[in-house]
Protein backbone atom coordinates (compact mmCIF):
# COMPACT_ATOMS: atom_id res chain seq x y z
CA UNK A 1 0.00 0.00 0.00
CA UNK A 2 1.29 3.46 -0.89
CA UNK A 3 1.80 5.98 1.97
CA UNK A 4 -0.95 8.27 0.65
CA UNK A 5 -3.50 5.48 0.23
CA UNK A 6 -6.12 5.05 2.91
CA UNK A 7 -7.27 1.60 3.76
CA UNK A 8 -11.05 1.39 3.87
CA UNK A 9 -12.28 -1.10 6.45
CA UNK A 10 -14.29 -3.97 5.05
CA UNK A 11 -17.99 -3.95 5.90
CA UNK A 12 -19.04 -6.38 8.59
CA UNK A 13 -21.93 -8.84 8.42
CA UNK A 14 -24.04 -6.61 10.71
CA UNK A 15 -23.67 -3.76 8.23
CA UNK A 16 -24.84 -6.12 5.48
CA UNK A 17 -27.87 -7.09 7.56
CA UNK A 18 -28.74 -3.42 8.15
CA UNK A 19 -28.41 -2.57 4.48
CA UNK A 20 -30.42 -5.62 3.43
CA UNK A 21 -33.15 -4.55 5.86
CA UNK A 22 -33.12 -1.01 4.42
CA UNK A 23 -33.35 -2.44 0.90
CA UNK A 24 -36.17 -4.76 1.92
CA UNK A 25 -38.05 -1.78 3.39
CA UNK A 26 -37.56 0.22 0.17
CA UNK A 27 -38.72 -2.73 -1.92
CA UNK A 28 -41.92 -2.91 0.11
CA UNK A 29 -42.58 0.80 -0.45
CA UNK A 30 -42.20 0.69 -4.25
CA UNK A 31 -45.77 1.07 -5.50
CA UNK A 32 -45.81 2.52 -9.02
CA UNK A 33 -44.14 -0.15 -11.14
CA UNK A 34 -45.07 -2.23 -14.17
CA UNK A 35 -45.59 -6.00 -13.93
CA UNK A 36 -42.05 -7.10 -14.98
CA UNK A 37 -40.56 -4.69 -12.45
CA UNK A 38 -43.00 -5.87 -9.80
CA UNK A 39 -41.88 -9.46 -10.44
CA UNK A 40 -38.23 -8.39 -10.09
CA UNK A 41 -39.09 -6.63 -6.82
CA UNK A 42 -40.81 -9.78 -5.51
CA UNK A 43 -37.73 -11.87 -6.34
CA UNK A 44 -35.38 -9.36 -4.72
CA UNK A 45 -37.60 -9.16 -1.63
CA UNK A 46 -37.65 -12.94 -1.32
CA UNK A 47 -33.88 -13.20 -1.64
CA UNK A 48 -33.15 -10.35 0.78
CA UNK A 49 -35.62 -11.83 3.27
CA UNK A 50 -33.87 -15.22 3.03
CA UNK A 51 -30.49 -13.60 3.65
CA UNK A 52 -31.91 -11.70 6.64
CA UNK A 53 -33.47 -14.85 8.11
CA UNK A 54 -30.33 -16.97 7.64
CA UNK A 55 -27.40 -14.62 8.30
CA UNK A 56 -25.05 -17.36 9.53
CA UNK A 57 -25.47 -19.52 6.45
CA UNK A 58 -25.05 -17.32 3.39
CA UNK A 59 -25.11 -19.44 0.23
CA UNK A 60 -22.43 -17.74 -1.83
CA UNK A 61 -23.81 -18.76 -5.21
CA UNK A 62 -27.17 -17.23 -4.39
CA UNK A 63 -25.53 -14.07 -3.01
CA UNK A 64 -23.48 -13.72 -6.17
CA UNK A 65 -26.62 -14.11 -8.21
CA UNK A 66 -28.42 -11.62 -5.97
CA UNK A 67 -25.55 -9.16 -6.30
CA UNK A 68 -25.60 -9.45 -10.07
CA UNK A 69 -29.36 -8.93 -10.16
CA UNK A 70 -29.07 -5.98 -7.80
CA UNK A 71 -26.44 -4.40 -10.04
CA UNK A 72 -28.70 -4.90 -13.05
CA UNK A 73 -31.67 -3.39 -11.24
CA UNK A 74 -29.83 -0.21 -10.17
CA UNK A 75 -30.07 1.33 -13.65
CA UNK A 76 -33.74 0.39 -13.86
CA UNK A 77 -34.56 2.14 -10.58
CA UNK A 78 -32.31 5.21 -10.91
CA UNK A 79 -34.89 7.52 -12.47
CA UNK A 80 -38.16 5.98 -11.31
CA UNK A 81 -37.21 5.09 -7.72
CA UNK A 82 -34.00 6.92 -6.68
CA UNK A 83 -34.31 5.91 -3.00
CA UNK A 84 -34.59 2.29 -4.03
CA UNK A 85 -31.60 2.63 -6.38
CA UNK A 86 -29.57 4.11 -3.49
CA UNK A 87 -30.53 1.24 -1.17
CA UNK A 88 -29.59 -1.28 -3.88
CA UNK A 89 -26.23 0.44 -4.37
CA UNK A 90 -25.53 0.27 -0.62
CA UNK A 91 -26.16 -3.49 -0.55
CA UNK A 92 -24.05 -4.08 -3.66
CA UNK A 93 -21.23 -2.04 -2.10
CA UNK A 94 -21.42 -4.04 1.12
CA UNK A 95 -21.48 -7.39 -0.70
CA UNK A 96 -18.44 -6.29 -2.71
CA UNK A 97 -16.65 -5.20 0.46
CA UNK A 98 -17.26 -8.63 1.95
CA UNK A 99 -15.81 -10.26 -1.17
CA UNK A 100 -19.16 -11.64 -2.26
Amino acid sequence: MMPDEKQVPAPNPEELRERLQALHDQLQQARTVDEPTRELLRDLMRDTRELLENPGEPPFQREQSLRERLEDSMALFETSHPDLAWAVAQVVDTLSGLGI
